[in-house]
């Protein structure tokens, strides 16, 4: 056989023997219903992001349900490079829009960051989700349908930080203006997959759970974010100091912190709160039950919220309340008891009990002697 048969024989034997790329992906599973569980995470010791994130030039690791719709209004977004590194079909971040979104004249971006032991499909979803194809599942923590619930209209973004484990490393988000270039990339590619029109972004709202605080801090430190809001939940297990000087430069934001009564969340927010009436004066500091929020946040710059709820599930059970705060519906009513601060005469089902007081108070004072 002449020379250049047998070489252009074996050319075509070793490309019909080259492993391919499948064409199709299996699917992932649906988001369907149930409480969330209510395992109270501790946070541990954080490890350097530069341990964890993937060097750079490394191939993007990007979800294999990309462009895929994954609940009502809610979809994968791709993204270049995760601030962690995951499974290659776990999704980076989701992006839900809540009704009345894409009629919005400016619609906010809530970034929800999560705490430990978590995947973003089972933090929007309800009932046991499944965390991508072939992953592990967990209960659904409902979070978009607490978004729909309070009525506003917002684009939620869910970014996975470290998957299913207990760390609180915020990755990439660490590095100066990686938060920009993450979220508003996200909320851009999202808002595409929702073909919903030219999108007309509004402010940067964070809302951190548990052991995300290390990653708020990042963020309100070097993300490169305007921020309007940082809410705290149950989160506040250190970067005290750096959220009171992230409050301290931006004159125009917004910093509060819900707790459960006791624990170092509940410590560390009276710490906070001493040093911002030390750094910015007593008028800027105050307290408010839930129902309470929306005036004194109008007249104080730090507001501390107790809540009676377990830990886990603080997120499931008070995101509606805080996003009406936050962004009441144009034209919708202002309540007698909202005007005038005073609490409610019956306790609202839908809200955890009022913390007890002895003596009347002005909103956004605290009720009885401070501990």
């Amino acid at each position: 056989m002449p020379r250049r048969s047998t070489l252009w024989t074996l050319a075509l034997w070793l490309a019909a023997c080259a492993p391919h790329e499948a064409a199709d992906l299996p699917e992932a599973p649906g988001l369907t219903a149930s409480p969330p569980a209510s395992v109270e995470p501790t946070p541990a010791p954080q490890h350097a992001a530069a341990e964890t994130v993937a060097p750079p030039g490394t191939a993007p690791v990007v979800a294999r349900t990309v462009e895929r719709e994954v609940g009502e209004r809610t979809w994968v977004v791709p993204v270049m490079r995760p601030p962690l590194p995951l499974p290659a079909n776990a999704p980076a971040m989701l992006i839900h829009l809540t009704p009345g979104a894409e009629r919005a004249r400016v619609l906010p971006r809530v970034v929800f960051l999560h705490g430990y032991s978590a995947c973003v499909r089972a933090l929007a979803a309800t009932g046991e989700t499944s965390c991508g194809d072939g992953l592990p599942t967990q209960d659904g923590s409902g979070l978009a349908r607490a978004a729909d619930a309070s009525g506003t209209a917002i684009a939620l973004l869910l970014p996975q930080l470290a998957f299913l484990e207990r760390n609180g490393d915020p990755g990439n988000l660490s590095q100066p203006n990686e938060a920009r270039r993450y979220l508003v990339t996200g909320f851009e590619r999202g808002y595409a997959f929702a073909d919903a029109g030219p999108p007309a972004p509004g402010p940067f709202v964070l809302v951190a759970h548990s052991g995300a605080f290390t990653a708020a801090a990042a963020i309100a430190a070097h993300g490169g974010l305007e921020l309007q809001t940082i809410v705290l939940l149950d989160a506040l297990y250190g970067e005290g100091p750096v959220c009171a000087q992230w409050l301290v430069e931006h004159p125009a934001a917004r910093l509060i912190s819900v707790h459960r009564p006791g624990g170092d969340p509940a410590r560390l927010t009276r710490a906070l709160a001493r040093r911002l009436t030390r750094l910015l004066g007593a008028s800027a500091v105050g307290y408010a039950s839930l129902d309470e929020l929306a005036t004194v946040m109008a007249s104080h710059r730090f507001v501390e919220v107790e809540v009676h709820t377990a830990h886990a599930q603080i997120p499931t059970a008070h995101l509606a309340a805080i996003l009406r705060s936050l962004f009441a519906p144009e034209g919708a009513p202002v309540s007698p008891r909202q005007r005038s601060g005073a609490r409610p005469t019956a306790p609202d089902p839908g809200l955890p009990s009022a913390r007890p007081e002895s003596t009347p108070r002005a909103a956004g004072e605290r009720p009885g002697p401070a501990p």
